[in-house]
């Protein structure tokens, strides 16, 4: 056995050798509208922010009824 192993070896004819060798199957292409409904969300979070932003003061001191300094506070807490 040693020999037969020995001779593969010597003629590049062994079975990992061609395993190495042989080319792997193309990998798998990326899930492009998956991706773009991610990116899609990702982008209107942050529009809709900035359009609800000002707002939050306003919200704040019907709710809490509060005024002045203390709306400001509030509001700074509300967003984060």
């Amino acid at each position: 056995m040693a020999s037969s192993s020995q001779a593969n070896n010597a003629e590049g004819g062994d079975i990992e050798t061609a395993r190495l060798l042989r080319r792997s199957p193309r990998p798998n292409p990326l899930p492009k509208a998956q991706l773009a409904v991610i990116y899609a969300i990702k982008l209107t979070i942050p529009i809709a922010l900035t359009q609800a932003l000002p707002y939050i003061n306003v919200l704040v001191e019907e709710l809490a009824a509060s005024e002045g300094a203390e709306t400001g506070y509030y509001s700074g807490l509300a967003v984060g």
